[in-house]
């Protein structure tokens, strides 16, 4: 068994460990790690160089694939209107431009369509994502959902979710939707307030949005919700407001994430100028996600993640799960990231690069890197962070490897601040800890790379798309 303690040790030691681990003293909860500049560059992930990449891919693909849960994702890069907030690469929705993408996501999958890696796995979750693939118009999108059922073995009950922008989304569209057996959808509403949608860029009313999420809801398929607190002059009784709003809805989940606010974004701009109210401060902005926490479960909603909860028992948010914990997810479309097997990739994102490779009948990577032996374990750490917990005896027998003598110091110096609870070797986050997951998260997963591979060498600084999440502040 691999022992990782000393490697541990000696981490928790460098000149910056109170940064860390959020030990200032005179640190508040809502403060604690905001000195933390560590960055998480995963030295699992091998880059793979442009020659070698299509060759690695097709190796891979040549092979039966192990019966493990999969999924798929399909990333639409067109939005009718671009957010205030959006700092991602995207482009004006076009009728032109997306029937050509179509075509060419159509391409795409007729490339890994004979190939055995893709033919011997059962698909557990699809997700269409953007962008708005709502952007679409009825024909691209039975176009497109139409080539996805062709070509993958969809298991019964897939949880097949389609993004979607409430304005954008038509009664025509929904019934082409179930048609082809999408069964989630998952809408940006991010408040329900008026005033705030349109600091935000976004142009739907309160009532419209409520109504059509009533109306969609009593369809019976699932719908969820995506929620942002700290936004611009947003107060606790706003945030109160958009929470109930949401119960009156009857969705089956939501997400509550905290506005991540990128440098050259309009957002941004307007709140440099004073042209916007200033966001909800550091201690305000725990509020907000404690309050947020606090009333769904008040109200019998069920916590998934550290920001995913649902009602009742329907929503299981599947992808997202497999997403997180290194499962095979297999991408399609100008800037998607996913992997197959021991790859992972990141795709190129401008739509000319995208349409020469596919038409040379390439996968368009713009990255592409081997995982080595550890890249299992860093994936299944992150995942049960991501739900709130760490199965430490769990991980020492899956990896024969010995974590919980390097480990436990560092949630020691976390439980005595609160952050999280330590029974029977399970490590419990406590609402505070699921507050800070990230940096949490960023602090073990840095520490393991230090133990395992000694002190970085600033050889491999690229990211892969998990690891960006994970550095968001």
């Amino acid at each position: 068994m691999m022992n990782l303690t000393n490697g541990l040790a000696e981490f928790m030691q460098l000149e910056n460990h109170k940064e860390l681990f959020g030990l200032k003293a005179t640190r508040k909860m809502s403060e604690l790690f905001n000195d933390c500049t560590l960055q998480y560059s995963p030295r699992h992930l091998l880059p793979i160089m442009p020659p070698k990449q299509q060759i690695r891919f097709r190796e891979q693909a040549t092979m039966v694939a192990k019966k493990n849960k999969s999924a798929v994702y399909i990333h639409i890069p067109f939005c009718k209107q671009r957010c205030s907030y959006c700092n991602f690469c995207g482009y004006p929705s076009d009728l032109v431009m997306q029937e050509e993408y179509v075509d060419l996501l159509c391409q795409e999958l007729s490339i890994i369509e004979d190939f055995e890696y893709y033919q011997s796995q059962m698909i557990s979750a699809v997700f269409i994502g953007g962008g708005s693939p709502s952007a679409l118009n009825e024909d691209q999108l039975e176009r497109l959902l139409s080539k996805i059922r062709k070509v993958f073995l969809l298991e019964s009950g897939c949880e097949f979710t389609f993004e979607s922008n409430i304005t954008d989304f038509n009664e025509a569209k929904l019934a082409i939707c179930l048609k082809y057996g999408v069964n989630r959808f998952s809408f940006g509403v991010q408040t329900f307030s008026t005033d705030l949608r349109r600091k935000l860029g976004r142009s739907a009313e309160q009532k419209v949005i409520v109504e059509k999420l009533k109306s969609l809801a009593q369809t019976g398929v699932n719908v969820i919700v995506d929620l942002i607190y700290g936004l611009p002059g947003q107060t606790m009784e706003d945030w109160q407001k958009d929470l109930e709003f949401l119960l009156q809805c009857n969705v089956t989940g939501v997400d509550l994430y905290k506005l991540q606010r990128f440098p050259h974004s309009i957002l941004e701009e307007k709140l440099k100028t004073g042209a916007y109210p200033p966001c909800p401060a550091a201690d305000e902005r725990m509020e907000l996600y404690e309050r947020g926490v606090g009333y769904l479960k008040e109200n019998a909603w069920q916590q998934l993640s550290c920001c995913h909860f649902t009602c009742g028992e329907k929503d299981k948010s599947l992808y997202n799960k497999l997403a997180k914990n290194g499962s095979d997810i297999f991408a399609f479309g100008a800037g998607a990231g996913g992997s197959i097997g021991e790859l992972e990739y990141i795709q190129v994102r401008d739509l000319n690069a995208y349409k020469k490779k596919v038409e040379k009948q390439e996968k368009p990577f713009a990255m592409v890197f081997q995982r080595d032996h550890f890249s299992s374990l860093f994936a299944k750490i992150s995942g049960q962070l991501d739900c709130g917990y760490l199965d430490l005896d769990g991980l020492e027998k899956s990896y024969a490897i010995e974590l919980k003598p390097g480990l436990l110091p560092y949630m020691k110096l976390w439980e005595n601040q609160g952050l999280c609870i330590s029974k029977n070797n399970d490590i419990m986050l406590t609402t505070h800890g699921k507050y800070w997951m990230r940096w949490i998260a960023r602090s073990i997963l840095c520490g393991l790379q230090y133990a395992i591979y000694g002190a970085e060498n600033n050889q491999n600084k690229q990211m892969s798309m998990m690891s960006e999440m994970m550095n968001l502040r």
